[in-house]
């Protein structure tokens, strides 16, 4: 029973290790931004880094679930978050009406699609620790 602590423990230190790392890059890449005028990198930046935070939140659910996959899921919930980000970020290249708003929470969308990729793959039973 005391080890689920540590566990918890090592990812919360994990999580704020991951924030503080992620604020420093997107930092870097809007100061790039700001000098070159070019946003791409910025916003492939920002998009990973909330794909990752999707995940790495749902590394906690994972913790202590054995792994079985959820179809279902994954087909309705982490594929069209995914492609409704990616959509917003074509705002860049196509302009077409009201993928502004599909951009302005893309953010959301990606931290929507790590979390239920994560859920996808461990929804199965807690393990008796």
């Amino acid at each position: 029973m005391r080890r689920i602590y540590y566990i918890y423990g090592l990812w919360l230190i994990g999580a704020i290790i991951w924030l503080y790392f992620g604020e420093v890059v997107l930092n870097y890449y809007e100061k790039n931004r700001n000098m070159t005028f070019n946003s791409n990198p910025y916003i492939m930046a920002s998009s990973l880094v909330n794909f990752i935070d999707g995940l790495y939140f749902g590394s906690l659910i994972m913790i202590g679930r054995r792994s079985s996959f959820n179809k279902p899921l994954l087909l309705a919930v982490t594929l069209p978050a995914i492609l409704l980000s990616l959509l917003g970020a074509f705002q860049l290249v196509i302009v077409l009406p009201g993928l502004d708003l599909l951009y302005d929470n893309s953010s959301y969308l990606l931290k929507i699609s790590g979390f239920s990729l994560v859920l996808a793959f461990y929804t199965g039973k807690v393990n008796p620790t």
